[in-house]
């Protein structure tokens, strides 16, 4: 498994966080999503991913959703 972080820009509310988290649950390989709005300007969100899901295709759902990030960091596998 993948764990990614991502620096989300653009989250202030529970609406935003509950639209993020249905737009990566929609990506193929995503096993979890845990988001930590905490009331900055950017959230951390931590995606784990299947051996078979893709990077790409989470940062683009988080700009699909309407969001922005900046690189996917703190890759490890398990």
């Amino acid at each position: 498994m993948t764990v990614a972080l991502l620096p989300v820009h653009g989250m202030f509310c529970p609406d935003c966080v509950s639209r993020l988290r249905a737009a990566l649950q929609k990506v193929p390989g995503v096993q979890r999503v845990v988001i930590d709005l905490g009331g900055r300007s950017c959230s951390p969100v931590l995606v784990a991913l299947d051996p078979d899901g893709s990077r790409q295709s989470v940062a683009a759902a988080v700009h699909d959703a309407g969001f922005t990030t900046t690189n996917l960091t703190n890759e490890s596998r398990s």
